[in-house]
C-alpha cells in the first residue's frame, strides 16, 4: 500500500482531527482575549482596577428600581407639613378661650363699676363689649398662642412668614364670628334715632340678616376647618394665618 504525500496515515482530502481541534482552540482564545481587553479598557472596570466584571451581575444603585423605603417616609412628611391641626384641639381651645373670657368679663365688669363712679363708662363696656374684645384680640398674646391654644399646645402664625400675628391679624381673624353683635350693637343706637318706621324696618332687616349669617357662617367656618387639609378657615384665609402645634409658653403675654 502506498502512503498519502499529505502524511503519515492520513486519507486524501480529509484533514487532520488535531489541526480542526486547534483552529477552534485558537479562534475561542483570540475571541476571549478581545473579550477581555474589551471590558479591562471599559470605563466601568477602569475605577475597579481593570478587573472583569459581570455586566449582568452588575447594577448602578437605583437604578431601574424604586427605593420604596424611602417613598413612604417622604410622603408622610410632606402629609405631615400639609394637614391640619386635629380640629377636636381647636375646638377645646375655643371652649377655654370662652370660659376665660367671662371669667377676664367679671374682672372687668368690678373694675368697671369702680371707674364708673368717676366716669361713666358702663354704657359702653358693658360685659358683652368685654367678652367680645376679649374673643378678637385673644390670638395677639403669649406670641400667638391666647390662652386655650397655649394650653393646648396649638398657635397662630402669619401664613406667609411663620412669625407671631399682629393685633390687627388677630381682630381680621375672629371678628367675622362678632358680626350678628356689632349689628345688634348699631340697633340699640338706632332705636334712639328718630327715624319713624324706617328704624322698625331697618330693625327687623338687621335681625334677619343676623340670623341667616349665624346659620350660614357658622357651620361654614366648622366644615372649613375640619375638611380643608390646612385647616385654614375663612378667617385665616382674612387674616392669612393659619394654626400650628407649638409648645406651651406664658412666659411672654405680648
Amino acid at each position: 500500500m502506498t502512503r498519502s504525500s499529505s502524511g503519515p496515515g492520513r486519507q486524501p482530502g480529509r484533514p487532520f482531527r488535531d489541526e480542526d481541534k486547534q483552529r477552534a482552540s485558537l479562534a475561542s482564545d483570540r475571541a476571549q482575549a478581545e473579550s477581555d481587553n474589551a471590558m479591562t479598557n471599559s470605563p466601568d472596570n477602569e475605577s475597579n482596577g481593570g478587573r472583569r466584571l459581570d455586566s449582568s451581575r452588575f447594577r448602578r444603585p437605583g437604578a431601574g428600581r424604586r427605593n420604596t423605603a424611602d417613598v413612604p417616609q417622604d410622603e408622610a412628611e410632606q402629609s405631615e407639613a400639609t394637614a391640619g391641626v386635629s380640629p377636636a384641639k381647636r375646638g377645646i381651645a375655643l371652649m377655654i378661650d370662652v370660659i376665660g373670657a367671662f371669667v377676664f368679663s367679671l374682672v372687668a365688669l368690678a373694675i368697671i363699676w369702680i371707674v364708673n363712679m368717676l366716669v361713666p363708662v358702663a354704657k359702653i363696656l358693658t360685659q358683652q363689649t368685654v367678652i367680645m374684645l376679649f374673643m378678637i384680640c385673644r390670638d395677639f398674646f403669649f406670641q400667638g398662642r391666647g390662652l386655650g391654644k397655649n394650653l393646648m399646645g396649638l398657635q397662630v402664625v402669619d401664613a406667609s412668614t411663620g412669625k407671631r400675628p399682629t393685633l390687627m391679624q388677630s381682630i381680621k381673624r375672629n371678628i367675622l364670628f362678632f358680626v350678628p353683635l356689632i349689628f345688634m350693637g348699631l340697633l340699640e343706637v338706632i332705636k334712639f334715632l328718630p327715624l319713624g318706621n324706617v328704624s322698625a324696618f331697618i330693625f327687623h332687616a338687621f335681625q334677619l340678616f343676623c340670623t341667616v349669617y349665624v346659620i350660614v357662617y357658622i357651620p361654614a367656618e366648622l366644615w372649613l376647618t375640619a375638611k380643608q387639609a390646612d385647616g385654614r378657615r375663612i378667617g385665616d384665609k382674612l387674616a392669612n394665618t393659619c394654626v400650628s402645634e407649638s409648645s406651651m409658653d406664658f412666659s411672654k403675654l405680648i
